[in-house]
């Protein structure tokens, strides 16, 4: 708690042009009590702050410097966030505090439990571990109360076993994560720390496998759908930014001459880039984009394959479904797509390369 009684003896005592002495004198005390009140040297008694206030015309917890703090639930909690964000400590009081007040609320142990983690993962304390697993423990029987949907039994878990990781006590770590590797959540922390902190990367190779897998498909669909966010917006120019990410992603990975789930994705990616580039006044590009689109799509109908094995790299397993929110085949997301956009000049270009 910050108090600036110092301060404000000082400046009560210029407002009405007193000298020390003279406050001093007021009070019944030494020009040097007042000197080291006003440099923080030391503080009055209590009957002297109430004088004090009393002859400045202010309240105790005005001269103090005081301010009441909102203490409700929910106004600690943000506190407390805030404290991490800006990596103070007094997130620690601040968190046994409120544990005194909530022992058994889910909100605040969990809460507390995540302060003590960030602050064994910036300081590598100990003691600060050791008290996060046990709030994260305590966390877990509190668990019914919980009513944020992003917090369930297997995020706790995965919160257990980074506080052993930083114990150093990665084996356990590593077994927690796999048996609450719910969709594969924690696959890349499984498959890194067994490679990297354990030497056993032929175990890793299947957990990196899939999540490679699973992010390169997800990252396409995400191509797609925030494409289009922008091109809501008509802000085509961040529209092609994000499509042509996406694009050259795929340049120094896939072998240009297979057909592969990226040829689906890039069916309706295409007609993104062709509309963005239309609505930007560059005709010939887009006539080039949506050219590029229909060659994907009809080379993947004619050989539909939802594998990587034509990637540059050899991976563990080499099949993946992809969801682009279009259409069964390839022709379908390029149909929806340009459906989506609905522009007729993009339409009369499609015709003429039908």
């Amino acid at each position: 708690m910050e108090l600036s009684l110092a301060e404000n003896i000082r400046s009560f005592r210029k407002e009405r042009k007193l000298t020390q002495e003279q406050l001093a004198e007021v009070l019944g005390v030494t020009t040097g009590a007042v000197y080291k009140w006003e440099s923080g040297l030391s503080v009055p008694e209590l009957n002297l702050i109430v004088d004090m206030a009393d002859f400045f015309d202010t309240s105790v917890d005005v001269l103090l410097g005081y301010k009441m703090r909102d203490n409700r639930l929910e106004a600690v909690e943000l506190r407390l966030f805030k404290y991490i964000k800006e990596k103070n400590a007094e997130a620690l009081p601040e968190a046994e505090k409120l544990l005194k007040k909530y022992p058994n609320t889910f909100d605040v142990v969990y809460g507390a439990a995540q302060v003590y983690l960030f602050f064994a993962s910036v300081n590598g304390n100990a003691e600060a571990t050791d008290r996060s697993l046990e709030l994260f423990n305590r966390a877990l029987s509190l668990l019914p109360q919980n009513k944020d949907p992003r917090i369930n039994e297997a995020t706790l878990y995965g919160l257990i076993a980074s506080a052993y990781a930083f114990k150093g006590d990665k084996e356990k770590a590593v077994e927690l994560m796999k048996k609450y590797n719910a969709d594969g959540i924690y696959s890349a922390d499984i498959g890194t720390t067994l490679a990297v902190e354990l030497n056993r990367p032929k175990e890793a190779e299947e957990y990196l496998a899939s999540v490679f897998l699973h992010s390169f498909g997800k990252t396409l669909t995400l191509v797609a759908g925030y494409g289009t966010v922008f091109l809501d917006k008509k802000d085509y120019a961040s529209a092609l930014k994000i499509v042509d990410w996406g694009i050259n992603l795929t340049k120094d990975i896939k072998n240009q001459e297979t057909t592969d789930f990226c040829d689906k994705a890039f069916s309706s990616i295409y007609v993104i880039k062709a509309y963005a580039e239309l609505m930007l006044k560059k005709r010939d590009a887009a006539k080039e984009s949506l050219k590029k689109a229909v060659e994907h799509a009809r080379s993947f109908d004619e050989n539909p394959n939802y594998s990587l094995k034509g990637f540059k790299i050899k991976l563990e397993k080499a099949d993946i479904g992809i969801n682009d929110g279009f259409g069964i085949t390839a022709w379908d997301s390029l149909e929806k797509a340009m459906k989506l956009v609905n522009n007729k000049e993009l339409s009369d270009i499609l015709k003429t390369l039908e």
